[in-house]
């Protein structure tokens, strides 16, 4: 169970950062 939450944390980073970039990427065009 340890291993499915760690994984669905990264998941949810992974998400974040994808996020923070498009919102960069708006900012700047």
């Amino acid at each position: 169970m340890a291993s499915r939450a760690r994984a669905r944390a990264r998941a949810r980073a992974r998400a974040r950062a994808r996020a923070r970039a498009r919102a960069r990427a708006r900012a700047r065009a």
